[in-house]
């Protein structure tokens, strides 16, 4: 491996850690929280939502290429992802008050 092939695999490692701490974001999870109500069936009938979906422990990541979900979410799947999302806000917010 050249150099060159290393810087581009650095890069490539820290774009991978940014875009990690990016999506844990407190603010992220907060707007997402807020705003997955709006993709509901009524909203999204004769369109759709597409989700990708990563493991944020593996340099390869993604479980599922971008998919799309016909008609929007059920309200079902919106109040399941909002259980995790708030599960996932409960999780970091210890370390964020201790700041």
């Amino acid at each position: 491996m050249n150099d060159y092939d290393e810087l581009y695999e650095d890069n490539k490692e820290l774009k991978r850690r940014l875009e990690i701490l990016e999506a844990g974001n407190i603010n992220r999870l907060t707007e997402a929280y807020r705003k997955i109500d709006k993709c509901t069936i009524k909203n999204y009938m004769a369109s759709g939502v597409t989700l990708t979906i990563k493991n944020i422990n593996k340099k390869n990541f993604t479980i599922c290429d971008e998919f799309m979900i016909g008609d929007g979410l059920s309200d079902e799947t919106i109040e399941a992802i909002k259980k995790d999302i708030k599960r996932a806000y409960d999780l970091k917010l210890p370390y964020i008050a201790k700041l």
